[in-house]
């Protein structure tokens, strides 16, 4: 989780240093919508995915897909390929953040699993805060690209500590087959959920940024997005 939120952060630590040798082909703001797009829109269904596949399927694609596209982002040679890459390395994310709630949401207690959000919501906010801190350090030395290669040596820890737990915890196998759980899957929701909550995002990302927040484009994003996401 800390690492998530720190790639959520960390590209407005060196937006500045990286127009120069990116010019503006994209907006900026690109740089941060596209993660957290592929990031909201894919966290839910992947909640049903891993209840079809198991949580450590579910944990072990999106820590590869994750670690894979932190790197490939990495090395990213335009904004705009930068822009695309980092959606996919918010699918990644999506993955990993899924098999982390269920496995909250499963394997505590209702007294104790108060404790283990509120550790969730600290190494988040603890990822916020070091991506400005780490983030600008890197960008003020020229090595910028660091900000994001930097997850994925992170994400060592949950290859020797969480892969074994959930290998260990693997549930029994389940009556019907994966075919039947696939039939079954709501994927007009899904669809509808996925692009509400893109375009509620995408309403807050830029409002009061690209747009103002009386703007046409801005009220029918944010509109849009938090009626569909009830409906």
């Amino acid at each position: 989780m800390f690492a998530i939120s720190l790639q959520t952060i960390v590209p407005a630590s060196f937006f500045v240093q990286a127009v120069a040798p990116w010019g503006v082909e994209v907006s900026s703001l690109w740089m941060l919508a596209s993660y957290l797009i592929g990031y909201v829109a894919l966290l839910l269904p992947a909640f049903r995915i891993s209840e079809m596949t198991g949580r450590l399927a579910t944990f072990c694609f999106g820590l590869v897909m994750f670690v894979v596209f932190t790197v490939v982002t990495g090395h990213a040679a335009t904004a705009y390929k930068f822009s695309v890459l980092r959606a996919f390395q918010g699918v990644g994310a999506a993955f990993l953040a899924s098999s982390i709630l269920l496995v909250v949401s499963t394997n505590t207690s209702d007294r104790s699993r108060s404790l283990f959000v509120a550790g969730l919501c600290a190494a988040q906010l603890l990822g916020v805060g070091a991506a400005h801190t780490i983030g600008g350090k890197l960008a003020i030395d020229d090595h910028f690209r660091w900000g994001i290669y930097l997850s994925a040596p992170l994400m060592l820890a949950p290859v020797f500590l969480c892969v074994p737990a959930l290998w260990a915890d693997k549930k029994p196998a389940r009556t019907e087959s994966i075919f039947k759980r696939v039939v079954r899957f709501d994927y007009i929701g899904a669809f509808i959920l996925m692009g509400t909550v893109i375009m509620l995002t995408m309403g807050l990302v830029f409002g009061g940024n690209e747009h103002k927040w009386s703007s046409v484009t801005v009220i029918c994003l944010t509109v849009f997005g938090v009626v569909g996401i009830v409906l």
